[in-house]
């Protein structure tokens, strides 16, 4: 191999593991799943926080939940469903849910746990739904014999 095509090929081994590292310090600065999650996080909260004192009330939330609900029923038009609506839980009981310490105030930190906690709830009974499927599968194979 020649001598120029040896530092070609260096140099884009170092390219690529520069931009690798560089990616991976960004994880928390909005870069990958995680880092746009804290980052669409920390911009809601900063939306509800309307006097922007780092916490946010239950006026605040009531506030931004409204809103947040009115568009949600702008987007879906004809599908938006009233009696379904209805039986969502209140702004005051997902704000009490989410207040950990019950300071009538929300931290960003409280926020994000709710959130985290959220999805594993909702990524866990996806799993378990999964290997209940896989596990009906192998009894179902069972009984053929």
């Amino acid at each position: 191999m020649s001598t120029i095509r040896r530092l070609l090929l260096v140099g884009v081994v170092l390219c690529a593991a520069a931009s690798m590292v560089a990616a991976q310090e960004e994880g928390g600065k909005g870069k990958g799943p995680r880092g746009k999650m804290r980052m669409r996080s920390a911009e809601r909260f900063k939306q509800m926080d309307a006097d922007a004192d780092g916490k946010v009330s239950l006026e605040e939330f009531k506030a931004f939940h409204k809103k947040r609900l009115e568009a949600r029923k702008e987007k879906m038009g004809d599908k938006w469903d009233e009696e379904k609506a209805a039986k969502m839980p209140s702004a005051e009981d997902i704000f009490k849910k989410m207040d950990a310490d019950e300071d009538g105030q929300l931290t960003q930190e409280e926020l994000q746990k709710a959130h985290r906690e959220r999805m594993a709830r909702v990524h866990g009974k996806r799993r378990r739904s999964e290997k209940d499927d896989e596990e009906d599968d192998k009894d179902e194979g069972d009984d053929k014999d």
